[in-house]
């Protein structure tokens, strides 16, 4: 959901615009998730529950690129 996106985001310590460089987005796009304008896509929630659970952290993810 939106208000998980933001929370957890936030819980992290990462910003909208660094989340946006994961999934390659523009930098809009999850400002329209968090305001609603749009669905979280099902793939970021996933990523989303993974940050949260510690699995995988924000600097692995950017690894990948």
């Amino acid at each position: 959901s939106p208000a998980t996106f933001r929370a957890t985001l936030k819980g992290l310590h990462i910003s909208q615009a660094r989340s946006a460089r994961l999934p390659d987005l523009n930098k809009q796009t999850p400002t329209r998730w968090m305001n609603e304008e749009h669905p979280v896509p099902r793939e970021v929630e996933i990523i989303v529950l993974l940050l949260a659970s510690g699995r995988v952290t924000i600097d692995e993810l950017e690894a990948l690129e």
